[in-house]
């Protein structure tokens, strides 16, 4: 299957704040790819200086500290988890390992035509150019372009915030080498968050209360439909030091030379936007359907909005594999992800509407409503199996006890696909297909999945179609 990634950004630049690699998260990207995890641990796993937790109030009181080895037993208690990871890095690692030519940079979405059930979607590219297409997957983002086409539900609710970040070197003069230093003012209505790599590079980022009636006022033109005043770089940056400025008590002057030095083109500003789980029962018509932010945008609040888009990628993938690239496999994906991410969502939506009234509870309670989601366990497709049953030439439905698949059988498939390795599968309640005509053999497809941890049971094939 012929796949394209079209990329609006020039550039994999160095942009973004730290995102976490949350259990459940790091478990579906085992499922999707054992190698695939196991490269994604050794490459970004930080060290556990670099998991280092320390939040200050603004006037400079101690409020929290956690050392970063207990986050990692936090996260080891339901099977592993990355935390945290810079946003570029994570973007560079999946970058890295698409086949050659699957990803072109900029390369920005205009419009689509759906096409219909015997018709591919075309695809229209701000440079001109056209691609026709089985299905056409939007995952670009909370103000998503194929969703404003596909939907038309105008922009994301507003969470009252505004967000500057960047990423930049770190200064030589710097309180830690590694890790999160956090500093909230009173009420946390305005904080400042920063994170230490230990290769020598910091991102940082503000959030601040925000007037509704003024969000036109901030920059980055993506993500203002109208009424925008962009302004300079400097006008960003005075934006954001004047939302600070509100505060009572100042803040530390390393934290706010820290802003001031950094280089203006690198800062980016916005609005911090969500969608209730209400808002996004639909994900997908025909051939479209919408991934990640653009499909279910959390609010920044429990951390998951990354871990939700690495469940969207297994699911998809699952339902691609048992359908082809088609509307059954889109729908199929829909139905399994909307009510699993928009559990995420309301958590995230109702922990945000607490912004400013927590105050150091917050971290504790952001801990809390996400780790409800870490226990989630997704089986992992140990191989893609072709099944021989014998005495039929035709298919009219699974049951016990009539053509046996047996596990000779699809050992012999699975070593096919897999290289040679040899699972001992045993198969006592096989799957069965009932015989609806005589002949030869019937070969039949079949995804093979490993238990669950929690099931206690053997492989077992979950779906057996006709080839």
């Amino acid at each position: 299957m012929r796949v394209k990634v079209f990329e609006r950004a020039s550039s994999l630049r160095p942009a973004g704040f730290v995102v976490g690699i949350l259990p459940n998260a790091l478990k579906a990207i085992r499922a999707i790819d054992a190698q695939l995890g196991r490269d994604l641990e050794d490459t970004l796993r930080p060290a556990e200086s670099a998991a280092n937790v320390s939040i200050f109030r603004n006037t400079g009181e101690l409020l929290m500290q956690v050392d970063g080895r207990a986050a990692r037993e936090r996260y080891d208690r339901y099977g592993g988890g990355l935390f945290p990871v810079a946003w570029y890095d994570l973007q560079r690692f999946f970058a890295a390992r698409l086949p050659p030519g699957v990803l072109e940079v900029a390369s920005a979405f205009d419009r689509y035509e759906p096409g219909g059930a015997d018709s591919p979607v075309t695809v229209y590219l701000r440079d001109g150019r056209t691609v026709t297409a089985s299905v056409l997957v939007g995952a670009d983002g909370n103000l998503s372009d194929v969703r404003r086409q596909l939907l038309d539900d105008g922009l994301p609710r507003f969470a009252g915030l505004a967000v500057w970040r960047a990423m930049r070197k770190r200064p030589a003069v710097w309180p830690v080498e590694a890790g999160l230093l956090n500093y909230a003012d009173a009420g946390e209505a305005r904080k400042i968050m920063t994170y230490a790599l230990p290769d020598g590079r910091l991102t940082w980022n503000v959030a601040a209360a925000w007037p509704e009636a003024e969000v036109g006022r901030l920059g980055n033109l993506r993500y203002i439909t109208a009424g925008h005043e962009e302004g300079t770089p400097q006008q960003k940056l005075d934006r954001c030091l004047g939302a600070l400025g509100e505060s009572e008590g100042g803040w530390p002057d390393h934290v706010l030379d820290l802003l001031r030095s950094t280089e203006l083109g690198a800062i980016t500003e916005h609005p911090l936007f969500f969608r209730e789980p209400g808002d996004c029962e639909v994900y997908g018509r025909g051939r479209i359907t919408l991934l990640g932010d653009a499909a279910h945008l959390t609010a920044a609040a429990l951390g998951q909005g990354t871990s939700q888009t690495m469940e969207d990628a297994l699911e998809l993938g699952r339902h691609v594999a048992l359908h082809g690239p088609t509307e059954a496999a889109l729908r199929a994906y829909e139905s399994v992800r909307a009510p699993a991410a928009g559990a995420v969502q309301k958590a995230s939506a109702d922990l945000v509407r607490c912004w400013g009234r927590l105050a150091e509870k917050w971290v504790l309670a952001e801990q809390r409503a996400s780790e409800a989601f870490f226990s989630r366990e997704y089986q992992v497709a140990l191989c893609l199996a072709v099944l021989a049953a014998a005495g039929s030439n035709a298919v009219g439905g699974c049951s016990a006890g009539t053509a046996r698949l047996t596990s000779a059988t699809v050992q012999r498939a699975c070593q096919q696909v897999v290289a040679g390795t040899n699972y001992a599968f045993a198969f006592d309640a096989a799957y069965s297909c009932a015989p609806t005509g005589a002949g030869g053999a019937v070969k039949l497809n079949a995804i093979v999945y490993e238990p669950l941890p929690s099931s206690g049971n053997g492989p077992q094939v979950t779906r057996v179609w006709q080839a």
